[in-house]
Parts: C-alpha cells; structure tokens; sequence
C-alpha cells in the first residue's frame, strides 16, 4: 500500500513532537527524594532487679490502684507506703521518697490469687485457733499440720518493680517506673513488702543477708516475724550504690 506524502510528512512530525517532548522533561532533582523516617526511640526493659537509672532523688510515688478485694482504703494504703519510704529515709538520715498524687511513680495494689491464696489459708487458720479449746492436744496438732501441707510456703513472687527505660535518638533518656503488689499477710507485711520494692526502685538488687530487708526470695509468713527494717546490709549496698545520698546529706545547709 502507498502512502502519500503529505500524510508521511505529518507522521513524521507527530513522531519528532513527541520524541522532544520526551527529552525536555524535567528530572527529579536530587534534593527533592523522600527523607526516611525517623528513627524510633529504643525502649529498653532492664532484666535487673534494681533500677538502671538510680539514685534518682526523691522518688515520688502516688498509690494508682487499690483493688477492693484487699479491703484496704486508700488513706490506709497512703499511711503504709509513707511508713515504708521513712524505713529508707530514717536509716540514710534524708528524704528519700515524696507521695505526688498526680505524677509519682505508680503503686498498684491487683488482688489475684496470690492474695485469695493467703486469705484463704488466714481464714482456716482463724478457725483452728478458736478450735483450740475445744480439741485435744493431738488433734489439733493434726490438723494444724493438715493446714500446712495444705497451703505451702508461697514462693511466688509478692511483689514486683518494673521500669522501662527510653533513649531518644538525641541522646535524651526517660525512664518510668511502676511498682506493683499482689500479696501481704497484714499491714506489717505490706510496709515489709513496699520497703522492699521501694529499695529496687532506689537501684537496689537482692542480698543474701537473711535479716536485711532486700534479701531475695519470697518473704516470710507467719506469726513472730519482726518488723521491717533496714539492715546494715542494706545500708552498706545503698552506700556503695549511691555514695552522694551521704555526701549531700553531710554539706551545711
């Protein structure tokens, strides 16, 4: 088939139209590329048992949670912690720790069946007592050691301190921190219990000395346990710790 020249000359033209407009099209320069996002901040969860971040004082704290099974109020709850927070305060001689109802460290108290545990074995040993009138000598022996084979000693954990620490790509670094109790025998118990975590909060770990008050393992139950207290063991881990608690204590005011 032919084709005439005037059609030839205008498909000619078309094909060099579109051929320079391909040419002249502007290229992305390099300054326009899409910028990767920022990087995220690393938030790291220390398998410790102190805080990574410590010394960091006054600590302050607020209670964030009291479930009602413990049958405790709030004020009541206050009371203990303060109680517990002046156990670290009287043996370093400083404020240690401040109650922030608004910011502070978050205390929760979470009822599970750690606690139903405990209460239920407190409860049957309430109504042995009150047997014991009532039962010879032998049978209340037995039964008492029904009750212990019963309930064990509790190794599961009372309490525990958690804090996530994260590292902004500018080198900035925050941490939070939470402290959280599942079991107590009684108010005693739970001022023992709150030293304890408060001390991990402080940047303490455990101690093998079985009188101090961060001794690991589980606490002791039962009747005849002293009160709580800071033992030298302890004083000599936080002195060595965090030296400063005793050198700004020291400076005149």
């Amino acid at each position: 088939m032919k084709i005439s020249l005037p059609w030839l000359t205008a498909i000619l033209a078309v094909c060099g139209f579109l051929l320079w407009l391909s040419s002249t099209r502007p290229k992305p320069a390099a300054d326009t590329l899409p910028t990767p996002p920022a990087a995220e901040p690393d938030r790291v969860e220390p398998p410790t048992e102190g805080s990574s971040m410590p010394c960091q004082v006054p600590l302050p704290w607020r209670i964030a949670r009291l479930d009602e099974e413990f049958g405790l109020d709030v004020p009541t709850a206050e009371a203990v912690l303060r109680e517990a927070a002046a156990l670290w305060e009287t043996a370093v001689g400083r404020p240690l720790f401040a109650h922030d109802p608004e910011t502070g460290m978050p205390v929760r108290l979470v009822y599970d069946q750690r606690q139903a545990r405990t209460d239920e074995r407190r409860r049957l040993e309430a109504e042995l007592e009150r047997s014991r009138e009532t039962l010879a000598s032998a049978d209340f022996e037995a039964r008492a050691r029904e009750l212990a084979e019963l309930f064990p000693p509790d190794t599961a954990e009372a309490a525990v301190y958690r804090e996530a620490v994260v590292r902004e790509g500018a080198g900035g670094v925050t941490v939070s921190r939470e402290i959280r109790i599942h079991r107590f025998a009684d108010l005693d118990d739970l001022r023992r219990v709150a030293a304890h975590e408060l001390g991990h909060a402080l940047g303490l770990g455990h101690v093998s000395d079985a009188a101090s008050l961060m001794r690991g393992g589980p606490a002791p139950e039962g009747r005849g346990q002293t009160s709580p207290a800071v033992g030298p063991a302890d004083l000599d881990r936080l002195r060595a710790l965090c030296p400063g608690l005793w050198g700004e204590a020291s400076r005149p005011g």
